[in-house]
């Protein structure tokens, strides 16, 4: 499956038909990426990869600007880990494996 083929069915069955655009602007430097536009809940959804042995990424970018006056503590209570959900939406997609890794906190 295609990034942009994958970037629809997100789009369909997880962002409610919020479509993924900008794979000519390079927002992962020599990597294939696409992104949600218009944001989700001040969220960019982007999905990263190839078609290859690694597959395809999927990360939601919050845009640190927005969390300025926010300390550390309160971004971390903040968080949500929608990981699962996102594979049940995604369950049953012919030719899509799904896999959840933890989430890093920095």
């Amino acid at each position: 499956m295609s990034l942009e083929d994958l970037g629809e069915v997100i789009s369909n069955r997880v962002l409610g038909g919020i479509p993924f655009v900008g794979r000519e602007d390079y927002i992962r430097d020599e990597i294939p990426a696409i992104y949600s536009k218009p944001e989700v809940l001040g969220t960019r959804f982007i999905l990263i990869g190839e078609p290859d042995a690694a597959g395809y990424y999927l990360e939601a970018d919050g845009g640190r600007s927005q969390l300025t006056n926010l300390s550390a503590e309160q971004i971390r209570s903040a968080l949500v880990d929608i990981s699962s959900l996102v594979a049940h939406l995604l369950k049953g997609v012919e030719g899509l494996e799904v896999k959840i890794e933890d989430i890093r906190l920095e």
